[in-house]
């Protein structure tokens, strides 16, 4: 089953996955189940212009969404 969701977050900004006591995980290392606690934050200025969102764009890495920042996501 697919299931859609919106996007709280999207590159270039960045999205950071941390085990309930403040460890950092890697996306490879959680398994099904596992509480995680997930931190957005606003990504590299240089990324979120117009030349820097050709290379680091949700589009860039085959996603059908516009980039949003995520201040505006979260307001």
């Amino acid at each position: 089953m697919f299931v859609l969701y919106t996007p709280w977050v999207c590159s270039p900004d960045l999205l950071a996955l941390l085990l309930p006591d403040g460890r950092g995980i890697y996306n490879t290392d959680f398994q099904v189940g596992q509480k995680l606690v997930a931190i957005g934050m606003k990504g590299v200025e240089g990324f979120r212009t117009e030349q820097g969102l050709k290379l680091a764009s949700p589009r860039y890495f085959g996603f059908d969404i516009d980039y949003v920042p995520i201040e505006e996501m979260m307001a």
